[in-house]
């Protein structure tokens, strides 16, 4: 819930919280993260199980993203959309130590992310799209899954290569304590689960992009086809 007043907010989370399901996540927006503790003093106890609250300058005015820029800010949305696709898939913390929020991620998980998001543009252009910066916000281009693919495997390469670099091996579960991880093996001997989190990954580059304008657009022998 993210509205210019912080007390319509509240109301309408915690009318939220009544007509959703307990294990529904909310997230309550305010300037300050500590903003938001007298908001849900008034409202403490069952009604704001499940309500966590965030503070966008909190987010935006750190170090890191002010000297990163843009690049911080998608490697966030990056971890936010793994975070999302892992619990739809009914994944825990327990069995995945990247589950968490950004501020609470180890920093060697963070940095993946943001070679991830610096190399967005790479792995784009290698599959032939071109992107253009516009002015204005514009829906981002929907991938078809033959291009899906294609960026998944051309991401997975650029994957491999970024943590082999940074001494990751192969390893029966992810430890970034111990740099293993099970998906350091190549994309058509995936696991099904990894392999779908790539996909995953690559469907949503386009709209990473576009967040902070600029358009994926389709080669032109590819868009008359």
């Amino acid at each position: 819930m993210c509205v210019d007043d912080e007390y319509e907010g509240l109301r309408a989370a915690l009318r939220l919280r009544r007509r959703l399901a307990p294990s529904v996540p909310l997230v309550l927006c305010s300037l300050w993260r500590d903003d938001a503790e007298p908001l849900l003093a008034l409202a403490a106890g069952a009604a704001t199980a499940g309500l966590e609250r965030i503070g966008l300058l909190d987010l935006v005015c750190t170090p890191s993203t002010l000297l990163e820029g843009d690049n911080e800010v998608i490697a966030r949305a990056i971890h936010a959309g793994y975070v999302a696709g892992e619990m739809r898939r009914g994944a825990r913390v327990e069995d995945n130590p990247a589950l968490v929020p950004w501020q609470r991620l180890p920093e060697e998980l963070r940095q993946s992310n943001r070679e991830q998001a610096a190399g967005l543009r790479d792995v784009l252009a290698r599959a032939g799209f071109t992107l253009v910066e516009s002015g204005d916000w514009t829906p981002p281009l929907e991938l078809t899954e033959d291009e899906v693919e294609l960026l998944a495997r051309f991401e997975h390469e650029r994957w491999t290569r970024d943590l082999t670099a940074r001494g990751w091996q192969l390893g029966p579960r992810k430890d970034p304590s111990t740099r293993r991880h099970p998906a350091l093996v190549e994309f058509d001997r995936l696991a099904q689960a990894d392999r779908e989190r790539t996909l995953d990954a690559a469907r949503r580059m386009p709209r990473y992009l576009a967040y902070h304008g600029i358009s994926v657009v389709r080669p032109a022998r590819r868009a008359a086809s």
